[in-house]
């Protein structure tokens, strides 16, 4: 588990910002090689995501189920989260941001993983298009609420 390469690039990663923290700067070529290929990870990532929706039946993109998830991702989880941080004595934009955060889609990444790893991709990309269209409506609910804390 502490190989898996999500969690060493995580370490990686965190090494790069110690080390730009101590006034080590990555080669030229080398961070534009790096910085390019960050660059195709998001296309990379919606074609493989179109790929799987795409062969999902029109009925299928939309089940029940996933609609359940999706509504507590984007719409149960901000308001608790909202009653939360109501109360933290910090900045409202700190408090605006995490409630933000909170209500954003599915992320690409649940879609990749799942494909990788074979545990349901399908069903991932029915959570990540229904999130996507439910956060139309939970994201400017939210930014409407928000602006009173």
């Amino acid at each position: 588990m502490l190989f898996h390469p999500c969690v060493v690039s995580i370490f990686i990663g965190i090494g790069v910002m110690a080390a730009y923290g101590a006034g080590f700067v990555l080669p030229e070529g080398v961070s534009k090689t790096l910085s390019m290929v960050g660059n195709c990870s998001t296309p990379l990532c919606l074609v493989i995501i179109g790929t799987i929706v795409g062969r999902l039946d029109w009925k299928d993109l939309f089940p029940w189920r996933g609609f359940l998830f999706s509504v507590y991702r984007v719409l149960l989880l901000p308001a608790v989260a909202l009653l939360l941080v109501w109360w933290l004595p910090v900045h409202s934009l700190a408090k605006q941001i995490s409630v933000l955060l909170t209500a954003m889609p599915a992320a690409t990444t649940t879609v990749i993983l799942a494909e990788k790893y074979q545990k349901n991709p399908k069903f991932a990309s029915q959570l990540m298009v229904l999130s996507t269209f439910l956060s139309f409506v939970s994201i400017p609910l939210f930014t409407f609420v928000l602006q009173w804390i």
